[in-house]
This record gives structure tokens, sequence and C-alpha cells, in this order.
């Protein structure tokens, strides 16, 4: 026994689990350059370094062993938590496959499954997963909760709505799942219940500006606009899968903007510096960076903006709220642009005032709105805001923009409908 190579993997094994991490990766390396096919070991370093977010290494260790016990369910599970941290959906999907081929009842492994196809945007197959998964284990609470996201993103409001309650049941205090709760029923029209749901969320966290901003919809109250704790936890959630998201949608408005603009200057236009507000992802960065010779980009989302700087086109990027940014910034734009931006902000004035103080002589300024049919703006039932054509004619008029161009368009494609808009094209007099 003293030349076994499971002496020295239970003395790991016992540091791992208390929490000595630096002695157990030390015993685990070395029964392995003793014993370099030990599969327990291979196995355990890998979670180790996996529970560290050495991804790399964790995948190293774990594919390793798998060779060795191409058979065990758990390194396979493993091995796909591994490739879904490090957004290999793919991969982990045939790994979770393998393991309930190996074993149908390990739990986790169905509702894995189902992250890695929500990660994909496979939204039916991940609901069928979650169900598996609850169906297994009925006080599963996070296969529950993610049943009712899919579900609701589906349209599926009825299932999300159940989902939600399971979850609630399992988990009564969960802030998460009463903010999911209270959108499913304010979509499914279920006004009161959603009310209801907020009020008891704000009970337990009164200064939730999510909830604030969602039970002033639903009590058709006129705010300014949205928190910008609201609209950063918003994106910064949506970030993973933001821009699979707005192909769903039909989302064209940085597309149709760009497309306006060469119509009223020409394919070679050029600008000196350019903003984008609320560039969330740098969608239009590959657009319009071309014409401007420095290209900035500010967002609330911190999640959005290092999405954006991944892409490389930006020369400036910085999480700030643009009003804020308007009246404290020094620098001086020739065109600044916002692409679904105000549908979180209903009164505009400030944001005119800051555009027309920061622009160069004759600068541009370019912005999409959803329409209202109000005198000026409205808070709609989705938690949007909503402009009408005469209020964006007042304003330019008051700050001195001329109006260029406008074009009715349709923002979005939301519950099979067409939402209506407009797209502007402004420029300071």
């Amino acid at each position: 026994m003293s030349n076994s190579p499971e002496k020295l993997f239970k003395k790991a094994s016992n540091k791992h689990k208390k929490g000595d991490h630096a002695a157990a990766r030390l015993l685990y390396q070395r029964n392995l350059k003793r014993y370099p096919e030990h599969v327990d070991s291979l196995y355990m370093l890998g979670t180790l370094y996996a529970e560290q977010g050495n991804l790399q290494k964790a995948g190293s260790y774990l594919l390793q062993a798998a060779s060795r016990a191409p058979r065990s369910p758990m390194i396979q599970n493993n091995l796909g938590n591994v490739y879904l941290q490090s957004g290999e959906y793919d991969e982990a999907v045939l790994c979770y496959q393998k393991t309930l081929k190996i074993d149908a009842s390990v739990i986790e492994a169905n509702y894995n499954l189902g992250q890695a196809f929500a990660q994909l945007g496979k939204l039916h197959e991940a609901i069928g997963c979650y169900e598996k998964s609850v169906a297994q284990q009925p006080h599963y609470f996070s296969a529950w909760f993610s049943l009712g996201k899919m579900a609701l993103m589906l349209g599926q409001y009825e299932k999300a709505i159940a989902a939600f309650r399971k979850a609630l049941v399992i988990q009564p205090n969960s802030l998460l799942t009463m903010h999911s709760l209270g959108s499913a029923l304010a979509v499914d029209e279920q006004k009161d219940e959603a009310i209801c749901c907020y009020e008891r969320l704000l009970e337990i966290k009164p200064e939730d500006e999510s909830a604030k901003h969602a039970l002033a919809t639903l009590k058709g109250e006129r705010t300014e606009r949205a928190p910008k704790g609201h609209i950063s936890a918003v994106f910064d959630e949506l970030s993973g899968n933001f821009e699979q998201h707005l192909g769903e949608l039909g989302y064209k408005i940085p597309t149709l903007i760009y497309q306006s603009l060469i119509e009223q200057t020409s394919e070679d236009v050029a600008f000196k510096r350019m903003l984008d507000m609320g560039c969330g992802t740098g969608l239009a960065g590959p657009l319009f960076g071309k014409h401007a010779e420095a290209l900035d980009g500010i967002d609330l989302s911190a999640n959005m903006i290092e999405l954006a700087r991944a892409k490389g086109l930006y020369d400036h990027l910085e999480r700030a709220d643009y009003i804020e940014y308007l009246q404290q910034s020094d620098r001086r734009y020739d065109l600044m642009l916002a692409t679904d931006v105000f549908i979180y902000q209903g009164d505009l004035k400030p944001v005119f005032q800051g555009v027309a103080e920061s622009s160069l002589a004759n600068g541009w300024f370019l912005f999409s709105i959803e329409l209202s049919e109000g005198d000026d703006y409205q808070l709609c039932p989705t938690g949007r805001y909503a402009q009408s054509a005469a209020y964006i004619e007042r304003l330019a008029k008051e700050f001195g923009f001329s109006v260029r161009a406008e074009r009715d368009v349709t923002v979005r494609e939301e519950q099979n409908r067409a939402v209506p808009g407009k797209i502007y094209l402004l420029q300071l007099e």
C-alpha cells in the first residue's frame, strides 16, 4: 500500500476538502509524476483548477482523465462544465449528452445541457432539458427558474408563470425570481398580480430601482427616465447573447441610420470625432468607425463595454450615463449617435441640450425612437418610452438643429407584431 497511488491521493483529497488548494495541487501533481495514468488524480486536479478559474489547465487534466475513463459520467459532466464556462457551447453539449448516455440519472447533467442549449439560442431544447431536470428533482430551484426564463423568452407565459411560482416555493425571497414572475405576469396582462409581486419585492428591498420602474409602468405613471441601476442590470444580464437576441427581434436600426447618413452625405464622408451613446456591444462601430478619425463609446453596462472593447474598434470606451457624460466631458463631436437608447429616456430635453453643447460646428445627431401618438413622450406598458414626431421637431427647433432626414421604421418585432418607430438625422445649424 505504501507504493500505491491511493495513499497520496487520499492525502491530497483531504487537503482539497479542507480548502488547502495549494497543498492539494502539489500532492496531486506529485502523484501524477509517479503515476501519470492515475485517473482520480487527473480528475481531481482538473476539478481543482476549474474551481480556481484556470479553465485551460482544468480542461487539459479533465481531457486526460476522460481518455483514460471514457465511461465516467462525472468526468464527462465536469469537462462539460469547463467547456460551458469557456464559451465552447457545442463541446459542452457533447459532453453532457455523453454523460446522460452513460448514466441518465445524473441530475445536474440535464440542467447543464439546458444551459448550453440556452447559450446556443436553442431555447426549445433548453426547455426540454429543464423539464427533465425538475422531473428528476422537483425541488431544483435553478432548473425551475431557468425553465421560466426560457418560456418567457418564447412567449409561453402560462408555463413561465407556473415555473417561477414553483421556484418561489423553494426560495420564497428570491428577488430575481420575483422580478421575473412580475415581468411574466405583466406581459400576460395580469396587471394586479404583477403589481402585488413588485410590491412584495419592494418590501424586501425598498431601493430596488428595476422594481420601482416596473411598478410605475404598471400603475400608468409617467416618469422622466428609467433608473440607471435598472438599465445597467438589464444589459449586464443580456450581454451574453445580446447580438443574437437582437437578430431574433429583426433589429436593423444602426444599418438603417448609416444608410440614411450616406444618402444625405456621401460614401466617403469623414468626421473628426464620433460619440456612440449607449454603444452596447459595439454594433455601430464597424459601420460608422471607418468614417471617424476617433470613435468614442459610452454605456451604463460594464459587461457591454467589455464586449465592445473586444471588437477593437473604439479609441475610447467608458462606463457612463450619457447625459452626465455630455455635461462633464470637455470633448467635442461632429457626429453623435444613439440607436435604440431613448426607449429608456422619456424626457429628451436634457439630451438635446447636452448634444448641442458638445457638438462641433455643423455636428450631426443621429438617433432612433419608438413612436408615440401623444404630445411629447409616454411610458409604455412594456416599460419602454416612446416619443412623438411633434416632440422631436419641437426640441430640434429649440436647440438649433435642422431635420436633415427622418424615416418611419420598424424598430423591432415583438410578440409577432412590428413596433413602429422613427430614425432621425439632425444637424446643428
